[in-house]
């Protein structure tokens, strides 16, 4: 007597397949710790990602980023497309920005916004940049556009420094005052 739970006609695959599955449970991660941010194995990170539906994903990121990004990923998607979504997906990859939307600017576009952006001591590099206006754009609703970025950098003595840098990368720098 076979211990197979399948029929005497299953095909060579199928009792290969059954065979494979039954000695799952020796598998020594358990099921739970693999949907956790914090305990999954750090090489199961991008399929936890996959799975959760995380926008914007690189492998370049430190372990705790990525953690952090997967982490916001159910809270991003509940509300996105509003304000809170984008700022809370924007601080999960480490960056200081306040949205400023059209009805808090002066003459400005109806449903359009801008980024103000603080760069770190550390400065941002131009990879970094592209990251952020990629995971702005996943994160925003449909109907409203970036025009532009605002990079603002303390320097030493409390002087500020502010570009800013257009959807098209044209960039303009003056002090603030």
């Amino acid at each position: 007597m076979s211990d197979s739970l399948l029929p005497p006609n299953a095909t060579d695959l199928e009792l290969a397949v059954e065979k494979v599955l039954s000695r799952s449970d020796q598998i020594p991660i358990p099921i739970d710790t693999l949907w956790s941010a914090e305990n999954a194995p750090e090489n199961t990170l991008p399929w936890l990602a996959w799975a959760l539906s995380v926008d914007e994903w690189s492998s370049d990121w430190s372990v705790e980023t990525k953690r952090s990004v997967i982490q916001s990923s159910p809270s991003v998607h509940k509300v996105k497309g509003a304000v809170g979504a984008v700022r809370r997906a924007i601080a999960s990859v480490s960056i200081d920005i306040n949205l400023v939307e059209w009805w808090q600017q002066e003459s400005a576009v109806p449903f359009t916004f801008r980024a103000d952006v603080v760069i770190p001591e550390s400065g941002i590099s131009e990879s970094k940049l592209t990251e952020v206006k990629r995971v702005v754009a996943a994160s925003k609703n449909a109907r409203s556009h970036l025009t532009h970025f605002r990079l603002t950098h303390e320097q030493s003595a409390g002087v500020f420094m502010t570009a800013m840098l257009s959807v098209r990368d044209k960039i303009q720098i003056y002090p603030v005052e």
